[in-house]
């Protein structure tokens, strides 16, 4: 299997695997890092310039790159060479980010940047089918909006919340939108017919953070997401941890101290459910009104109140606590270099100041301020990074149809 920065995907076939990968590694280096020039960066990857000067004139005569002016590279900073940057119009990719909190659809371009962008509103997300095949409607419409024809979109990413697995596309289970062992390939590829990638939240944002942000040079960095339930996404030694059924991360059975000193479900006690205490609902068929979770709970966090503004609820602060008993206990176990902490709720100082003090309480005071980062990332941002690495692999090997056919995905 070819291993790259985020992926594990494709099977090696003699030497044009190893140009495929050199193409990747080029245009990897280009859209994180540039405008460089071919010398800085056959430095950052070990090829010869040569090498780097033939793949940047493929994409260059692909349209995919272009020349800038002369720059001075780090490692020689009295000469000036040619840069090559990414060309934003050059390619475009599509993303759909779901959960019960927020559905949108986005299309971007290879540079990450939104093209265009729409929110869905589902009331009741149980049916998968459905719920796909309207967001691959809406996703073609969104096209056509941007002026956009299908075979320009290189790459469509969807991201939601729970375990997923990336290699077979299948769902394992998403709460709470109630899917289990759905397979989003089969419903996509027929409604889409676009090269197609899965994740999980979680893992999407990570992943971006690592690709694009300040983890590029870690390879130890855990990362929660906070929203109506608490996911998590673990890069172990470089690579995202996933165990069996893609289950690393899920930790709804995880429990940590309530408002009241008592154990319960981190869900209960930290996440978006413990705020607008509706998990009755939420649980059972009756009113799944996702709308009005979303509302509410938006409400909650807009208030950033030190009381409770619906009966029975947590504090942002007191879950916010219960959630720093998690991040350390998770600190004890595996000892990553960084701790990111993403998700709508982190837009509340409340519950912010509730994780670094119940961390400072562990004996360090400052541990929250040296280790953990919190990294304001929508879904959809982060399905966009996803859509876009995921063109990344396949550049390699379509470069010369990118920009007039679909591409094939293996």
């Amino acid at each position: 299997m070819t291993d790259s920065l985020t992926f594990t995907f494709r099977p090696l076939d003699t030497a044009k695997d190893a140009s495929g990968r050199g193409r990747h590694f080029v245009m990897s280096e280009i859209m994180r890092h540039g405008p460089l020039s071919r010398s800085e960066i056959a430095r950052r990857i070990g090829m010869t310039e040569a090498s780097v000067s033939r793949i940047t004139r493929e994409f260059i005569d692909a349209g995919l790159i272009e020349e800038t002016g002369f720059i001075r590279g780090p490692s020689q900073p009295g000469r000036k060479r040619i840069g090559v940057q990414v060309r934003a119009e050059g390619g475009h990719v599509a993303a759909i980010a779901l959960n019960a909190f927020s559905q949108d659809i986005v299309i971007g371009n290879i540079a990450s940047q939104v093209v265009a962008k729409r929110r869905l509103h589902f009331t009741d997300m149980r049916s998968a089918a459905e719920v796909l095949k309207i967001c691959a409607a809406e996703l073609l419409e969104l096209i056509g909006q941007a002026g956009l024809e299908k075979h320009e979109v290189l790459s469509c990413a969807t991201i939601l919340a729970g375990s997923v697995d990336p290699l077979g596309m299948k769902v394992f289970n998403a709460f709470p939108i109630d899917w289990q062992d759905i397979d989003v390939k089969a419903i996509l590829n027929g409604e889409l017919g676009l090269p197609l990638v899965l994740e999980s939240i979680s893992n999407a944002k990570n992943l971006a953070v690592r690709c694009n942000g300040s983890t590029r040079k870690l390879d130890n960095v855990v990362l929660f997401n906070c929203s109506l339930t608490i996911g998590c996404s673990v890069i172990s030694e470089g690579k995202v941890l996933r165990g069996h059924e893609s289950r690393v991360g899920m930790i709804d059975s995880l429990r940590v101290p309530g408002k009241t000193g008592e154990f319960k479900p981190i869900n209960l006690a930290a996440g978006g459910i413990a705020l607008i205490n509706e998990l009755d609902s939420l649980s059972s068929g009756r009113g799944r009104d996702l709308d009005r979770f979303s509302a509410l709970l938006s409400k909650v966090i807009e208030g950033n109140s030190q009381e409770p503004l619906v009966p029975g609820a947590c504090t942002l602060y007191q879950a916010g606590y219960s959630l720093g008993h998690a991040i350390m206990n998770c600190h004890s176990i595996l000892h990553p270099q960084r701790i990111l902490v993403s998700g709508p709720l982190i837009a509340s100082s409340q519950y912010r100041d509730g994780i670094c003090n119940a961390m400072g309480t562990w004996g360090d005071p400052d541990f929250a301020r040296n280790r953990i980062e919190f990294v304001d990332m929508q879904s959809y941002q982060a399905a966009l990074s996803l859509a876009v690495q995921h063109f990344l692999l396949l550049s390699g090997e379509v470069l010369e149809s990118a920009r007039v056919a679909p591409v094939a995905y293996a």
